[in-house]
């Protein structure tokens, strides 16, 4: 008894048929990514103490503190202190900088060494992570007209492919034949 033949699609098409909800529900999963990268919390500098605040609860010109180990949860500028810092959340490149007075630095990088203290010059949604968020949902939001017909298209394309290789085999009894008419169309 010979095996039964299976066609997989590959990739693109499967990923081209997906539902609209199944994007949606990805897109809302990436934004929680993204979100959860950033700090909820910030040391902030309130007369002569440190208070552990919200994030929305820190004003811009306030100096927040940040210790070894810690995210930075706000852009601002390095007033004293120096640290190691990893910007990859940022700038995607993998070799920590050393952060002295006058460094500007953003929200969601890490102080690996040493700790600062920053007076906020952007909060949340204004910091350079926050306006990297919304660019990110607006290029999803904005799908190209093109890549709406690809979907419509591939989601006839397939089927209409098993037709013509069901015809193929009606016809010549040849699964040879059968498979290389759905390789053709699958894979070109």
């Amino acid at each position: 008894m010979k095996p039964p033949l299976v066609v997989q699609s590959p990739p693109s098409l499967r990923d081209a048929s997906r539902t609209r909800t199944d994007k949606l529900e990805d897109d809302r999963l990436n934004r929680i990514v993204l979100e959860s990268i950033a700090s909820r919390m910030a040391r902030v500098e309130r007369g002569e103490q440190e208070v552990e605040v919200p994030i929305a609860q820190v004003a811009v010109g306030e100096i927040v503190v940040v210790r070894p180990g810690e995210q930075i949860p706000v852009d601002g500028e390095v007033l004293s202190d120096q640290a190691t810092l990893n910007q990859a959340a940022i700038t995607g490149e993998s070799m920590p900088i050393e952060a002295r007075s006058r460094t500007n630095v953003f929200a969601a990088t890490l102080a690996s060494l040493g700790s600062l203290r920053i007076r906020v010059t952007a909060i949340g949604a204004d910091t350079t992570f926050g306006r990297a968020i919304e660019l990110v949902e607006e290029a999803e939001a904005r799908r190209a007209d093109v890549q709406r017909i690809a979907d419509k298209f591939s989601a006839y394309y397939l089927p209409v492919v098993l037709g013509v290789a069901a015809l193929t085999f009606a016809v010549r009894r040849d699964p040879l034949a059968t498979a290389a008419v759905m390789l053709h169309h699958i894979i070109r």
